[in-house]
């Protein structure tokens, strides 16, 4: 936002008392909102799980389905988690207990996202690098040439005379 009043102390010159004569500014005062600070949202941490089965399902004491897909079951719902360590601790063979994850660690898609910049990335690096040397590498054929080298059209390099 601009500060009109400051503004018109810089446009506004007295050279006498009873004289005012009207000159352009230097600059515009200008005043700024400060910039909230963003804070880096703490991602979410999610219990990874994986069975023995491809697919299985399981029923909680209060009725929550807990569904493995692809051998693997991902949750951060402090109850499910809860149930499930009992359970492995009662003996279920089926289900072992995983690593924590984050979000992003936790998400196939970004993985694979990961994998692909970073592969451009090294693909990207190797051919500049070969342009470089291409660049660097010394011209061949491109010098002085010797009189034996040098021909003209219709003549022969051998002497017949």
């Amino acid at each position: 936002m601009i500060d009109l009043e400051k503004l018109k102390e810089n446009t506004v010159a007295k050279k006498s008392d009873e004289e005012e004569e009207v000159v352009e500014p230097t600059e515009p005062v200008l005043k700024y909102k400060p910039v909230p600070v963003v804070k880096k949202r703490e991602s979410k941490v999610f219990q990874h799980y994986k069975c023995s089965r491809s697919s299985m399902k399981l029923i909680t004491t209060i009725g929550t389905p807990i569904v493995f897909v692809l051998y693997q079951f991902y949750t951060d719902n402090t109850e499910i988690i809860g149930y499930l360590d009992l359970q492995i601790k009662l003996g279920l063979k089926s289900v072992t207990k995983g690593e924590a994850l984050t979000a992003e660690e936790a998400d196939p898609m970004s993985r694979l996202r990961r994998e692909i910049i970073a592969e451009y990335v090294a693909k990207e690096a190797a051919e500049l690098a070969a342009a470089q040397e291409a660049a660097e590498a010394p011209v061949g054929g491109a010098g002085i040439l010797s009189s034996s080298q040098v021909m003209t059209s219709g003549q022969s390099s051998s002497s017949d005379s």
